[in-house]
């Protein structure tokens, strides 16, 4: 769904957008926050960012609250390959905000984090579906506290049957 591996079939956005035939667009409106992120070793924190912003046609000024949030401008200019597991995972998730996205995928994104970059995480996803209008589809195998979260529906797979939960 995040255009990033190869896939035989296509998948539409609004019915309109096509990974196959509108790659740039569809990717510029689907962002992705990994679960382990890897990222080059020689750039900054802040390079990425950069890149990141061309690619996504975003601004340092729209992520600017989430990396103090979270406490990232501390280490802006360490190259990436100096950071921890847990300042990895901040940087992965301020990155997935950057742009205009509409639909933001995290995968596990609780993992690595301590209690307060998690509560400043679920009051950013809050913020974004509720003023901006994004869609978040989020995987984890942790217990998500899903109730703080504005949430349309739940799906678990358990004893290998999936199981979707519609919210009203």
């Amino acid at each position: 769904m995040a255009g990033i591996v190869h896939c035989e079939g296509d998948i539409l956005l609004n019915s309109n957008i096509s990974l196959k035939k509108n790659p740039i667009d569809y990717r510029k409106k689907i962002n992705f926050g990994d679960a382990e992120p890897l990222f080059p070793q020689f750039l900054t924190a802040f390079e990425l960012i950069q890149l990141f912003i061309e690619a996504k046609s975003g601004s340092y000024g729209q992520i600017e609250d989430i990396v103090q949030s979270f406490g990232i401008h501390n280490y802006l200019n360490q190259p990436i390959g100096t950071l921890s597991s847990g300042a990895l995972k901040k940087l992965s998730l301020v990155l997935s905000f950057i742009g205009n996205p509409e639909i933001i995928l995290l995968d596990e994104p609780l993992i690595t984090l301590d209690a307060d970059a998690q509560v400043n995480l679920l009051n950013w996803i809050k913020e974004k579906h509720l003023i901006n209008r994004i869609s978040f589809l989020i995987t984890s195998h942790q217990d998500f506290a899903l109730g703080s979260l504005p949430t349309t529906a739940q799906i678990v797979i358990e004893n290998k049957k999936l199981k979707v939960s519609l919210v009203a």
